[in-house]
């Protein structure tokens, strides 16, 4: 299957590049939800664009109500007609935790929840954020060569990573992007969930920002950009969820490669269903939480350092080493069993102090944490009570390279059945070795291969949030059912928010295009 690493050769998210003249007028006319369905459904290309990143009536009928509230409260908060309104979908990481920041392949699919933001272009530098749902309140700020951020956690700092990133890139080829804009959001991803809430705002912003300043990207490009855009934040991510926003397919997972970076899109056999389910546990965006997280790029940038030295040794020349994705047979002239060997010996403990770790660098502790070791802020990370764990990060990251690669295949051959297989490994790694799981995710888990999920793992960064599962289609709502009355009406009951029912905690999904145009946003 043909690669595509540019979105001036992909049509099926937009058919349009991202630029002003793709604007359009909205109806000012409120019409109620079910009239304005049957309207967009007698519009051919609004009803494929509905039919494809929406799955069912119910859903769509809810995403027209959804943007009708979002084009009001524009209205109301700007007093004019929103020129476009903007979409940038969440993901469903199906295999790859946590290989993208370390130059190794991921496969996720862009699902049928997004960000929207209804907006118009303003004459000055200012831009001005509303959101639909009331705990994000209203966000101001300039466009400025250093845009400062708001307190860690708060929604306007995502908006702003993007805004920053692409002033900056611009700046170094002497551009200037000063016009800024007025913005109304709205959200179905759910937050804090491992779903990519966050980074789809990132993309939001970004594509807003690049229209009304009349700008294009190569989207790949874009993609490269707003991962170390978002960065901004305070976490040392890779770009998994910015390429996935922005270069879904429907129908397809995506095989994303970050060392070089491209992309490959994989058809999701039909008849099976990724039906996610949130642990209730909130994966939260504090310092502390933030910590846990930049803990592990950190072990892995110590992990390769140990392994380079070591392969130098054994090889008797200079090894180019810089992330564990360029461990490469063809790099190393060895097999990947041989690699995989001398990197575990290279890893002889797993608890690792910054003493012990100097000691075999030959190098400074100060020359260590300067190298390998800084927050987004410059200051040092502590070294954990508990010691850098090395060989169980690497062990994680290695075989997990190893399982996306294989699944590209198993998918061409349809054999779900080994998929699952693969899913179910990964969640054992994650929990084993990379330690990012939690007990309720554990229970989770277990409560879906009971209850007839074919794998079942952890989406996301972990700590927290959602589990991902390959459902056979016709088991689909008995697998839902038996859900609810053993995870959140039994062992999960007491973590049900008040008011709440758990159906809304679980989210069948589809895989849908990238971010772009709302292709029926003209009805609204």
């Amino acid at each position: 299957m043909d690669r595509h690493p540019a979105a001036k050769s992909r049509t099926h998210c937009t058919n349009l590049p991202i630029a002003a003249h793709s604007l359009i007028i909205f109806n000012s006319a409120y019409i109620m939800t079910d009239k304005l369905l049957k309207i967009i459904e007698t519009d051919p290309i609004a009803r494929r664009y509905l039919t494809d990143n929406y799955s069912g009536g119910e859903q769509r009928s809810a995403t027209i109500g959804r943007y009708s509230t979002l084009i009001r409260l524009f209205q109301t908060e700007f007093g004019e007609k929103p020129r476009i309104a903007l979409r940038a979908p969440g993901r469903v990481n199906l295999l790859g935790g946590h290989t993208d920041y370390n130059g190794c392949p991921v496969i996720p699919i862009a699902i049928d929840r997004d960000i929207v933001g209804a907006l118009s272009g303003r004459d000055d530098a200012q831009i001005v954020l509303v959101n639909t749902e009331p705990r994000f309140s209203k966000r101001m700020f300039s466009v400025e060569p250093e845009i400062p951020p708001y307190p860690t956690g708060d929604w306007g700092n995502y908006v702003k990573a993007a805004i920053q990133g692409l002033v900056t890139h611009f700046r170094q080829s002497e551009q200037e992007l000063r016009k800024g804009f007025n913005m109304a959001v709205s959200g179905s991803v759910p937050p804090a969930a491992g779903m990519a809430s966050s980074s789809a705002l990132v993309v939001l912003a970004a594509i807003a920002f690049l229209t009304v300043n009349e700008r294009e990207m190569d989207r790949l490009q874009l993609a490269r950009l707003l991962a170390q855009a978002e960065w901004y934040v305070g976490t040392q991510g890779g770009g998994m969820d910015q390429a996935i926003s922005l270069l879904g397919q429907s129908g397809h997972a995506l095989k994303i490669e970050f060392n070089p970076y491209s992309t490959l899109p994989v058809a999701m056999p039909k008849g099976y269903r990724a039906i996610v389910t949130h642990s209730l546990v909130f994966a939260p965006k504090t310092e502390s939480a933030m910590d846990k997280y930049n803990r592990r790029p950190i072990e892995c940038r110590l992990a390769v350092a140990l392994i380079r030295q070591h392969l130098s040794q054994q090889l008797h020349r200079s090894v180019d080493v810089r992330l564990i994705g360029d461990l490469k047979p063809e790099l190393l002239g060895m097999p990947d069993d041989e690699i995989y060997r001398i990197c575990l010996d290279a890893l002889p403990d797993n608890r690792y102090s910054y003493a012990s770790i100097s000691n075999t660098l030959n190098e400074s502790i100060e020359q260590i944490q300067k190298k390998y070791c800084l927050k987004k802020d410059g200051t040092v990370f502590d070294e954990p009570l508990d010691g850098f764990k090395l060989r169980s990060r690497f062990t994680h990251i290695f075989t997990e390279w190893k399982r996306v690669l294989k699944a590209v295949d198993i998918l061409k051959r349809g054999e779900m059945l080994i998929f699952g297989e693969l899913m179910n490994e990964a969640q054992v790694s994650c929990r084993e070795n990379y330690e990012i799981s939690v007990p309720e995710i554990d229970q989770l888990v277990q409560i879906s291969l009971k209850n007839g999920a074919m794998g079942a793992r952890l989406t996301g960064a972990g700590f927290g949030g959602c589990v991902v599962n390959l459902v056979p289609q016709e088991n689909a709502e008995t697998f839902k059912e038996n859900m609810g009355k053993y995870y959140y009406q039994d062992f999960a009951r007491h973590l049900l928010p008040e008011g709440s029912h758990w159906r809304n905690f679980v989210l069948d999904c589809k895989s849908v295009d990238g971010a772009g145009e709302v292709l029926f946003s003209k009805y609204i």
